[in-house]
């Protein structure tokens, strides 16, 4: 398959699965103007973060069939306000922001964590750091 610009993309997808970073310039990546170019009754999958995605045509969307189906694990708000128009649509599937909470993924979290404390109490450099530059300023 050849590599295609994402306006292309999006015309020739009767499934598309976002897995983007949120940056300034991928906010709202996914809006009306994209959600068009999807094929009629395309189905929508964004697991990646809540604002790459144009929330506000999706309602209609959805009730015209246009868009087929969407498959949410993330949010533009989290949680959804209860009055949340999707909430009962029969064609939205919502998780809690949890889909990669495997028991897999669990239990090499909790290895991770239980190396990395061990690390610490020896005083041995961290090999997962969520701030590196901390770590480099506690060196003596």
């Amino acid at each position: 398959m050849e590599p295609v610009e994402l306006d292309e993309l999006l015309r020739r997808s009767s499934v598309e699965s976002l897995h983007a970073r949120l940056t300034p310039e991928t906010h709202h990546l996914i809006d009306a103007t994209k959600l068009g170019l999807l094929p009629e009754g395309a189905v929508l999958v964004n697991s990646a973060r809540g604002g790459l995605l144009d929330y506000a045509p999706l309602p209609e969307l959805l009730r015209s069939g246009r868009l087929g189906a969407l498959a949410l694990d993330v949010h533009d708000i989290e949680p959804p306000p209860a009055d949340w128009p999707l909430h009962d649509a029969p064609n939205v599937v919502t998780a809690p922001h949890l889909a990669g909470a495997t028991r897999q993924t669990a239990h090499r979290a909790a290895a991770i964590t239980a190396a990395e404390a061990g690390r610490f109490v020896r005083g041995e450099k961290l090999a997962h750091p969520a701030n590196p530059e901390v770590q480099e300023a506690a060196r003596p």
